[in-house]
């Protein structure tokens, strides 16, 4: 079995078949953080300021109608048991602002579906929680001598959950799929460099490359990276068929999402050992969390800072924080006035004071951004500095583009993501010192990334990390990115970032990304205050779970301790 280190360049030779440090490993895929628990006495004593605490929340606002739906689990004979730590049996309960609004993984867009469809589709590679790379249907990888052709050794035997068996085929049907420009996917630019997927056999995968990229093992085990039968391709949309450890027993949305045990599982032996999984729809924070309280879930994956306060000395209970490389970037669209004119872009982007940004969003858990995608921990990262407040400079840059009176402006959010409320309610406070009134307009979160998200001219996105800089950069700046959210079109960085995809020097792949990130920071549509960090809560039934320094939320080996 190949450890992976995600950041290792020297594709050519020892990582092929390595046995590299997994502690090397993680310090190259530090680009999303580091795990690090803080219990509840542990935020107790950050020391909160108590008038800052929310209220006591209304417990007459909890759901009455989340049922327990847990089996008898005195039935659950132990003699049945595998030979590891997890119990088998149990419902898992869990608390989410939004609920799924698609379940093809290719054609995925918002969290709540991410994080579903994570369990019902299988990889060719996880990520873990310690950013390794570990086996999902591939046991095995290696590459050739000259970097170019990587071939995948499959597990035999996997099933779909419409009863017929997985093979390299469905692989190569997948990956085509997600590539072809007519299938129009969001992830056409992360695959460019692939040229051909071939299946040797049932189980070995080939897949060719245009030009070295040291980075395609990580790249198959990103989320969306997933094989699926190509019979069932035109509703899988709403009737999912994956190879997961589960698959979907009922989906009411803006309710309710049901997903139960696939006992045909490949990895059945060692994992899924809930029952079920039910992901239910609790729009408002502190009704999840008086929920969660109550026992009435589970769950939550993501506490605001502001909340913390409520639940911390609440008995039971687990508290999570972890360091990622997540960001909320302010998107300004390029096409549209006033964003239009760089200085106008320029002068928003001096108007807010980064620390006090984070502070205000997120209590100052996460690190300060510097207009570009890229975190302080990833070895990519460029040491550019923190643009400083300067009111000044931004009034002369909104007179110089015809403002001198001022500039009104709308911006949009969705109090449904920890974070973007406060986060646009301090800009809009700190703009008004140059003159910029900014009227602010919340949206339900399920509407809000169909409706607003890429069709209006100024809104808040929400991002979780990317576990290299090749990605981080791509997804949403190159020009023909289809999550390009800023619009924003540049052919000196579209070269860069392309380039950098098959440098193996170190040094001289962190010199070309350190001018990207230049580029993008001086030139770009977005503005990115922060990086921040993410908390979860859960019950102490609940086992085996761990925070992902992706933000991803798995639950492959949790179990219910009843």
């Amino acid at each position: 079995m190949a450890n992976w280190n995600l950041r290792n360049p020297d594709v050519l030779g020892e990582m092929a078949n390595s046995s590299l440090s997994r502690r090397e490993l993680f310090r190259r895929a530090a680009a999303i953080g580091l795990a690090t628990p803080a219990i509840a006495g542990l935020l107790a004593a950050c020391g909160e300021d108590d008038d800052d605490e929310p209220a006591a929340p209304d417990t007459d606002d909890a759901p009455e109608d989340i049922e327990d739906d847990d089996p008898d689990d005195d039935d659950v004979d132990p003699d049945d048991e595998p030979d590891v730590e997890g119990r088998r049996g149990g419902t898992l309960r869990v608390g989410f602002s939004g609920s799924a609004d698609n379940f093809d993984p290719h054609h995925q867009v918002q969290l709540d579906s991410i994080w579903i469809n994570s369990m019902m589709y299988s990889r060719l590679i996880r990520i873990d929680y310690e950013m390794e790379l570990q086996p999902d249907m591939a046991l095995d990888w290696s590459v050739s001598d000259d970097g170019l052709e990587w071939t995948f050794d499959l597990v035999e035997g996997a099933m779909f959950h419409n009863g017929r068996e997985c093979t390299a085929e469905d692989w190569v049907f997948s990956i085509d799929r997600l590539r072809d420009p007519d299938e129009a996917t969001p992830f056409v630019q992360d695959i460019d460099m692939i040229e051909e997927v071939e299946a040797v056999s049932d189980t070995e995968l080939v897949i060719r490359l245009s030009d070295i990229y040291a980075d395609l093992p990580i790249l198959c085990g990103m989320y969306w990276l997933r094989v699926v039968p190509e019979e069932a391709v035109d509703t899988l949309d709403s009737d999912p068929v994956g190879t997961g450890p589960y698959q979907l027993r009922s989906h009411s949305p803006d309710e309710r999402t049901v997903i139960e045990r696939f006992d045909d599982y490949f990895r059945i032996d060692e994992e899924a050992f809930l029952d079920e999984i039910h992901y239910i729809k609790i729009e408002e924070e502190s009704t999840r969390l008086t929920s969660l309280m109550g026992d009435t879930i589970d769950f939550v994956n993501e506490v605001s800072p502001a909340s913390l306060a409520m639940i911390q000395d609440a008995p039971n209970m687990v508290i999570e924080e972890i360091v990622t490389g997540s960001y909320q970037p302010i998107c300004m669209d390029v096409r549209e006035e006033p964003f239009s004119d760089v200085r106008v872009r320029q002068a928003l982007k001096l108007v807010t004071d980064r620390t006090e940004h984070l502070a205000a969003a997120l209590q100052g858990r996460g690190t300060e951004g510097n207009d570009q995608p890229i975190p302080p921990v990833d070895p990519m990262w460029a040491d550019l500095p923190i643009p400083e407040r300067d009111i000044e400079r931004a009034r002369e840059l909104l007179a110089e583009a015809g403002y001198e009176d001022g500039l009104e402006i709308e911006l949009h959010y969705t109090a449904g993501r920890v974070g973007l409320q406060e986060s646009s309610l301090a800009l809009q406070e700190m703009a008004q010192e140059a003159g910029i009134t900014i009227e602010l307009v919340n949206h339900p979160n399920d509407t809000y990334w169909a409706d607003v998200w890429l069709n209006r001219p100024f809104y808040l996105s929400n991002w979780t990390p990317r576990p290299m800089a090749d990605q981080a950069l791509s997804v949403a700046y190159l020009s023909e990115a289809p999550w390009n959210e800023a619009f924003w079109e540049n052919e000196e960085f579209d070269e860069i970032v392309r380039e950098a995809r098959s440098v193996l020097d170190e040094d001289e792949r962190a010199d070309l990304y350190r001018r990207a990130q230049e580029i993008l920071a001086e030139d770009g549509g977005v503005i990115i205050p922060y990086f921040m960090s993410v908390t979860g809560a859960w019950n102490d039934h609940v086992r085996d779970y761990e925070m992902h320094p992706l933000r991803w939320v798995e639950f492959h080996r949790t179990w219910i301790d009843n």
